[in-house]
């Protein structure tokens, strides 16, 4: 029940404050539910990182969380997001980020975890997370080297979706092609001027009758074999 009151008073606040589904993936992710982090929900929220628009709200919505001191979770769960973004999002969060770098070594030695024993906990898990970020901003080998482990972003997912349609698009061509060359397989080879009068076309009832020397000096071929010449797609979307 209380879940619900939570989720309603959320979509509540979503709609008023007219977020995006960015912004409310973001504010989802990093809530004080107790529900661990999904990595389908910070992929997708990275994935919004190389579209300009969306970094700036990703970025005060993570500052807000890590500044709040009175929701560890709101904390632990930005820290997390924070240090995945770093490695997974575009170069402009990594530019963002950068201007708070002072903020966020405050926030690696506030001590917050007093009041019980999963406070200290948290506490050290978020210090430890806000450690590894101040690395990754100063560090521009330790953060090469986490990137280099990483896997495929944004760009390169669409780069390779892509390629894999561009390639299945072009084998259907090349097999429409060679379909269309089966059918369409001629070899009318007219050697003589007396041909038999059923190789002639008559259309006597409708039009005018041919000449027959303009029939029978016309000799053509259409061959497999030459379809590379008509359809040169043929050959070059069967190498792919």
């Amino acid at each position: 029940m209380l879940h619900s009151l939570r989720q309603a008073r959320r979509s509540l606040k979503n709609v008023i404050a007219g977020n995006t589904l960015v912004i409310k993936k973001t504010l989802f992710v990093t809530s004080n539910d107790r529900r661990d982090i999904r990595d389908e929900d910070v992929m997708e929220i990275s994935d919004a990182t190389w579209q300009s628009w969306n970094v700036n709200g990703i970025v005060s919505i993570v500052m807000n969380r890590l500044n709040d001191h009175a929701q560890p979770t709101h904390k632990l769960k930005a820290a997390y997001l924070l240090h995945y973004l770093l490695i997974h999002g575009s170069q402009k969060i990594f530019k963002k980020f950068s201007r708070h770098i002072e903020r966020l070594q405050l926030l690696s030695e506030y001590p917050f975890g007093h009041k019980n024993h999963t406070n200290l906990v948290q506490d050290m898990i978020i210090k430890d997370t806000l450690r590894n970020v101040l690395r990754l901003l100063t560090d521009p080998e330790f953060l090469e080297k986490q990137q280099r482990d990483r896997n495929e972003t944004y760009p390169e997912r669409i780069r390779r979706e892509s390629r894999k349609k561009f390639e299945n698009y072009a084998r259907q061509i090349a097999a429409e092609h060679l379909a269309l060359d089966q059918v369409a397989y001629v070899n009318i080879n007219f050697e003589s001027e007396n041909e038999l009068e059923d190789n002639l076309i008559d259309f006597s009832d409708k039009v005018e009758k041919f000449d027959d020397e303009s029939v029978s000096r016309n000799s053509f071929e259409i061959s497999i074999g030459e379809t590379s010449d008509e359809f040169p797609l043929w050959k070059e979307s069967l190498l792919i």
